[in-house]
């Protein structure tokens, strides 16, 4: 069975290298009610601010659909 990290990454991987991306690094943490995700992505160029906003609301709109993390 995968980890929760591996299956939140599986889902997030396609979206991030449709954009020439990649995803370098995910952070899940949990602690009692409160979950937090921290992405680390990288570009064969510099990933501008806008890029990055643009990259982090795709993701949350797939998280919200898929669901994988419970609670806060």
């Amino acid at each position: 069975m995968a980890s929760k990290e591996q299956q939140i990454q599986q889902i997030l991987e396609s979206t991030v290298e449709a954009r020439v991306i990649e995803l370098w690094g995910l952070d899940y943490l949990s602690q009692g009610t409160h979950r937090l995700l921290r992405l680390n992505i990288e570009g064969d160029k510099r990933i501008s601010v806008d890029e990055s906003a643009l990259v982090s609301h795709q993701l949350r709109a797939i998280l919200h659909v898929k669901d994988p993390i419970t609670g806060d």
